[in-house]
C-alpha cells in the first residue's frame, strides 16, 4: 500500500464516498467513509450483478491498513442495518449454527428476494449487512448460485473465529435456501 500525501476522495456511487486523509499518527492511511444505509442502497445496486457487488466491496476493504479498521467498518454496516420487525425474531427466522442470535427474513418482491436481518452482536450484524447488500434485489435463482467469492477475497473467513466462521456458513447458506426456496414456487 501507497504511503497517502494528501487526501483522496473516492465516489463509488452518488451517495457513497470513502476518503483517505494522511495522518500523523498512522503511517499508511485513515480512512473516513460514509455511506448510505443499506435499505436505500438496494434501489441503486438494482442495476448491479452481484458479481459486481462483491468486486465493489473488495475494491473498499483494500482502502484498509489492517483487520483493527476492517472491524470497525464492519461494525459501522451492522448500524446501519434496517431493523427486522419484531414478529421476525422468533425461532423460525433465527439460523442455527451461529454463535450469536441473528434473525433473517426473505420477502419477494416480484422477481427480487428482499431480505431483513438483526443478531445481538455487532460484529455478526455487520457481517449480515455485507451479506444482505451482496444478495438482497436479486432473483432468487441469481441468490441460489451465487459464488460469493468477496468473502474469501477480504480474508473474512479467515480473520473471524472457528465459531464466527461457522456462523458466517449457516447465514450463507440459509440465505441460498430461501433462493432456492422461492425458486421453487
Amino acid at each position: 500500500m501507497q504511503i497517502l500525501k494528501k487526501s483522496v476522495r473516492l465516489r463509488f456511487e452518488p451517495e457513497f464516498v470513502l476518503e483517505l486523509e494522511p495522518s500523523p499518527h498512522h503511517p499508511l492511511t485513515t480512512p473516513r467513509y460514509h455511506y448510505i444505509t443499506i435499505s436505500r442502497y438496494h434501489h441503486m445496486i438494482n442495476h448491479m450483478t452481484i458479481n459486481e457487488i462483491q468486486d465493489e466491496i473488495i475494491d473498499e476493504f483494500s482502502f484498509f491498513g489492517d483487520w483493527m479498521e476492517k472491524y470497525e467498518y464492519i461494525i459501522d454496516l451492522g448500524k446501519q442495518l434496517p431493523l427486522i420487525e419484531e414478529q421476525y425474531k422468533d425461532e423460525e427466522h433465527l439460523i442455527k449454527g451461529c454463535q450469536s442470535q441473528v434473525w433473517l427474513q426473505a420477502d419477494q418482491n416480484g422477481d427480487q428476494v428482499v431480505f431483513t436481518a438483526d443478531s445481538d452482536a455487532v460484529i455478526t450484524k455487520g457481517i449480515i449487512a455485507l451479506l444482505i447488500r451482496v444478495l438482497s434485489g436479486h432473483s432468487a435463482n441469481a441468490i441460489a448460485d451465487a459464488d460469493l467469492y468477496f468473502i474469501n477475497k477480504i480474508g473474512l473467513k479467515e480473520h473471524l473465529s472457528p465459531t464466527r466462521s461457522n456462523g458466517l456458513l449457516s447465514m450463507v447458506k440459509q440465505m441460498k435456501m430461501y433462493g432456492l426456496a422461492l425458486q421453487a414456487k
